[in-house]
């Protein structure tokens, strides 16, 4: 085999140191991509913790904040906070009215005992029981001070009396 075709010897060779280096090359180049998506990896984990403590961060001074209003909301505030005090009242405000707007569509109210939503019809918290004066109706007070009889349990009313003695219902105005 010595001498018969020195030209592809040559080539074969020459071909060989190709594929070498081009091996090398792959080799090399697969393991940067293999260290440059490891840093990134590494990065992105690092950059969550970050993200995390920067939460946490915020998370207290809300609370800080929250405590400070709450500590000084009703006493004397420094000047450089009492605008946004102000803000925030403004917005306690509109929230309750926009609250009580709301009861109002889905005719409830709250309980002065316990603070639950109960229908505007009802005598009696189903909650805590906490007695609860029903509103009358104008028209409904109306007839019952034309018939002397209670609107709302129908018992014959006393002369002269404001409430009904079965049930305490309100049925003449004070």
């Amino acid at each position: 085999m010595t001498g018969t075709t020195p030209g592809i010897k040559y080539k074969g060779v020459r071909n060989m140191a190709f594929f070498d280096k081009l091996g090398e090359t792959i080799s090399s180049k697969s393991k940067e991509v293999a260290q440059k998506a490891k840093d990134l990896t590494d990065v992105t984990k690092l950059n969550a913790q970050v993200s995390a403590e920067e939460k946490t961060i915020n998370e207290l001074y809300f609370k800080i904040g929250k405590a400070y209003y709450e500590s000084h909301c009703d006493g004397p505030v420094e000047p450089a906070f009492e605008e946004l005090f102000g803000q925030v009242e403004s917005a306690r405000q509109r929230i309750t009215q926009t609250r009580e707007q709301i009861r109002e569509i889905k005719g409830v109210r709250l309980c002065p005992g316990c603070g639950k939503e109960i229908g505007d019809d009802v005598a009696f918290c189903p909650n805590c029981g906490h007695k609860n004066e029903v509103p009358q109706p104008e028209d409904a007070q109306a007839q019952a001070e034309a018939a002397d009889v209670c609107p709302n349990c129908g018992a014959q009313l006393m002369e002269d009396s404001a409430f009904c003695v079965q049930c305490g219902t309100r049925v003449r105005p004070e």
